[in-house]
């Protein structure tokens, strides 16, 4: 089943150093990956054997990029690499054909300035279809070369498990993890 036909939340993301609580439905969460997906190949060019590096903190839109970046059929690896989305602290990136700023947010937001060769991920994404049709098949298996370097306790594993097992995850800057989960109904892991 398509991640946008299940009726459920698939991803709660929680900062309690700043207050955020973003919970995303299957439906939006698949629509992030869509838009993400079609920057990557239409907007970037980045396909099949290349490799995607998220110089990025575990957030919610790290896990949609990541299922984007699988998605275009390539490689997903943490830090800088061929194709590279970094954070707004972590620019300028060297050695990466494509440099993506993220702004790690509720909503779209944009840098805060323009960075010379950084396509800013809250100004482009907006502008992409909502729905992406072929592509690799989502998830990735275990053994798959894609996720070469999606490790047991990552966030990116614990996506990958909700979504084949048809369930969610909550994650994120939690300082009380027994009264999230009460709060999110959800079991510690």
């Amino acid at each position: 089943m398509e991640l946008a036909e299940r009726g459920q939340p698939f991803l709660t993301y929680y900062d309690d150093t700043t207050g955020e609580r973003t919970e995303l439905s299957s439906a939006t969460f698949a629509n992030w990956v869509a838009k993400t997906t079609h920057l990557l190949r239409d907007g970037l060019g980045a396909g099949p054997g290349d490799v995607v590096g998220l110089d990025l903190p575990d957030h919610w839109l790290t896990v949609a990029i990541a299922f984007a970046a699988w998605r275009a059929g390539a490689t997903v690896t943490r830090g800088p690499a061929e194709v590279t989305f970094a954070t707004e602290d972590r620019l300028p990136v060297a050695g990466a054909r494509e440099v993506v700023g993220v702004v790690l947010a509720a909503t779209r937001e944009p840098l805060s300035r323009p960075y010379p060769g950084v396509t800013d991920y809250g100004d482009e994404v907006a502008a992409y279809p909502d729905t992406f049709d072929g592509g690799a098949d989502l998830p990735p298996g275990p053994a798959d070369p894609a996720r070469r370097l999606v490790t047991d306790g990552d966030v990116l594993a614990a996506a990958l498990a909700a979504y084949r097992g048809g369930g969610s995850i909550v994650f994120g800057r939690i300082s009380d993890p027994e009264r999230t989960a009460a709060t999110e109904r959800a079991d510690l892991a």
